[in-house]
């Protein structure tokens, strides 16, 4: 009686099989191969990530038995903690067969290239009256690159200034002194900013 229940027992063991393991997949490049973690039991969590072909996956697929998945029936997946996202894996050909890697950090920002008369911190910018030629007038402060500055003081080494004839007679306006004012980087355009008031002027203001 013993010996039949142990055969019985036997019987009902041998029944519960694991599902087949996925087979290597054969690939020439890597675009012949693709991350997958579909398994032939589904659960919370999906398979390992795994790298295979389209054709071997179908294959793989075929050979899944639904009698196989009794251990994952009853899988509770309130309490599981899952690995990692299968987006953070791709599938390359190594040796004639799929593999799976870790993708590569994404390259940084391509940082912009700016002009002559842009500006990317505040450090890019000054403030100044430089301009060519004099007037009866002083120029107005305003606020620029110091490349753009330095330009200007290359094409005014070139120009050919005319004296003012008669100042006497011009009423100029009060204007700031440059110790006024802070040169700002707002959208990259230098901008003179007051220090007293905080208000924007000349003519680079935003």
């Amino acid at each position: 009686m013993i010996r039949l229940f142990l055969i019985s027992l036997l019987l009902i063991v041998s029944c519960k099989r694991t599902p087949p393991a996925a087979t290597p997949a054969v690939c020439k490049t890597d675009a012949d191969c693709f991350v997958t973690a579909d398994e032939c039991c589904p659960s919370c969590c999906g398979g390992p990530v795994r790298a295979t072909t389209p054709e071997q996956f179908t294959k793989d697929r075929a050979a899944c038995k639904i009698d196989d998945c009794d251990a994952t029936k009853n899988e509770n997946c309130d309490s599981k903690q899952c690995g990692h996202a299968i987006d953070e894996f791709q599938a390359v050909c190594t040796s004639g067969l799929c593999a799976v890697v870790n993708k590569p950090a994404p390259a940084p920002a391509a940082k912009k290239t700016l002009k002559i008369d842009e500006c990317d911190t505040n450090t890019d910018c000054v403030v100044t009256t430089d301009r060519c030629c004099e007037d009866c007038c002083a120029a107005p402060v305003y606020a620029a690159t110091q490349a753009a500055l330095e330009k200007l003081h290359q094409q005014c080494a070139l120009e050919d200034c005319i004296t003012p004839k008669d100042c006497s007679k011009k009423v100029c306006p009060a204007l700031q002194a440059v110790a006024d004012y802070d040169a700002l980087c707002k959208e990259h355009k230098c901008a003179a900013v007051v220090k007293r008031f905080g208000n924007t002027v000349g003519p680079n203001a935003q």
